[in-house]
């Protein structure tokens, strides 16, 4: 497919002046096609420099052909939670450090756009993440999805969480550690593969659970078919007066509360999001240079 309408995403924090924005709406343009920009998720107005781009809604991105991500890999997580259900690919043009994610650099993001233009690139499934977190002490339910991880920890809490984790129903275990992680494939480059879990290939159907420092080393890191559901229990024998508040990080990004005796559920979502690659893209390429920082 050529595409020609596209939705633009922008952290603004990475292209202050617009300079890299204007550039590619001019190029986009040039080459007859339309481009819009999505408003700041945080409500955050643009500066002088985006004036004269057309601003369009979630809605009318939900009909572009492509969405291209100005940013870094953050951007992306970002992108993809916003627009999550629209079925639009996401583009990603790399404005920071490392870019693992992102199809290609700023240098040379002109370029690598006229190949998209002309129809040179494939789209990667990826698997996102989704639950919810039910209280304890209430009927209240707090809905989640992303596309690297959750991670629940402890927020101010100064000791060890008790965690008891079950995997479809079953006890999978009750240990003490800072905390619990499951990512998708793709985020298991990020925080999980610093806590000391696998990487997993990014068009792999799984999730793979790690604990944070665990104080045994009786719970290893799983992977986890598509199909699994977990659910994290905080066991807490403390007092009401002294109840802490941890907290559960969606994408190293969105902060959700969980008190004690909370369940939080998480399993794959069915509605993958779409990461354009270009006809050069390998992986293991990139997991070399960027991942291993390593040239040969």
């Amino acid at each position: 497919m050529k595409p020609s309408d596209f939705a633009v995403f922008v952290n603004a924090s990475k292209d202050p002046d617009g300079r890299e924005t204007r550039s590619i709406v001019r190029f986009l343009e040039a080459h007859g096609c339309r481009a819009g920009l999505l408003p700041d998720p945080d409500g955050t107005e643009y500066g002088e420099g985006f004036r004269g781009i057309p601003v369009i809604t979630r809605e009318q991105a939900a009909q572009a052909d492509m969405a291209i991500i100005l940013g870094g890999d953050g951007t992306i997580l970002s992108g993809a939670r916003y627009l999550h259900g629209s079925d639009v690919p996401l583009f990603g043009i790399n404005l920071g450090h490392l870019g693992f994610i992102t199809a290609c650099e700023k240098d040379n993001c002109l370029e690598r756009l006229g190949e998209v233009l002309e129809g040179r690139y494939t789209v990667e499934s990826r698997v996102m993440i989704r639950g919810r977190i039910r209280s304890g002490n209430s009927k209240e339910i707090i809905p989640y999805c992303g596309l690297n991880d959750i991670s629940l920890t402890r927020g101010s809490w100064l000791r060890m969480l008790r965690v008891e984790v079950r995997i479809n129903g079953t006890l999978m275990d009750i240990l003490q550690a800072d905390g619990m992680i499951i990512a998708t494939p793709t985020g298991s480059t990020g925080y999980t593969l610093a806590a000391g879990g696998p990487i997993i290939v990014p068009d792999a159907q799984a999730l793979v659970l790690t604990p944070i420092c665990p104080k045994t080393l009786t719970m290893p890191s799983i992977v986890m078919s598509g199909q699994d559901k977990v659910s994290f229990r905080i066991l807490f024998d403390g007092t009401e007066q002294e109840q802490p508040q941890f907290r559960l990080v969606v994408d190293g990004q969105e902060e959700l509360p969980v008190l004690p005796g909370d369940i939080v559920e998480a399993e794959m979502e069915p509605d993958a999001v779409g990461l354009v690659q270009l006809e050069d893209a390998d992986y293991y390429d990139t997991l070399r240079r960027k991942m291993f920082r390593e040239d040969v």
